[in-house]
């Protein structure tokens, strides 16, 4: 991952703690549960899966990576990555599920990321 501001290395605080408070997985408009590194979560049941980057501080924007990719920023709370293929546009694809994939947020020069796999 390129990452901002001149920085060598990323800041990756523990959940809780400086900007980022917790990344929660939301299953079909309902949350479902905080993402922690190492999990595998079984998306099959679900019609629509939505990451929430749930922050502690204002902050101007949310960078959401996949694979150390950009692949969306949200300029407005709450920040969500959304996997839809009926009601809004796709910003992840099917060559992230059924292996394991690094999630990475970034807001305000802090990077946080955790590597899960999404069966289906």
């Amino acid at each position: 991952m390129e990452l901002t501001s001149g920085r060598t290395a990323p800041r990756v605080p523990e959940y809780g703690k400086g900007v980022f408070k917790q990344l929660l997985l939301w299953a079909d408009k309902a949350r479902n549960r905080q993402l922690r590194a190492g999990t595998t979560i079984d998306i099959r049941m679900y019609d629509r899966i939505a990451i929430e980057a749930v922050v502690n501080k204002r902050v101007g924007k949310v960078d959401f990576y996949l694979d150390h990719e950009l692949v969306y920023t949200g300029n407005s709370a709450p920040y969500f990555l959304y996997r839809d293929t009926n009601e809004i546009l796709l910003y992840w694809d099917n060559k992230t599920v059924d292996r394991e994939v690094t999630l990475g947020v970034e807001a305000n020069d802090e990077l946080m990321q955790v590597t899960l796999l999404f069966k289906q």
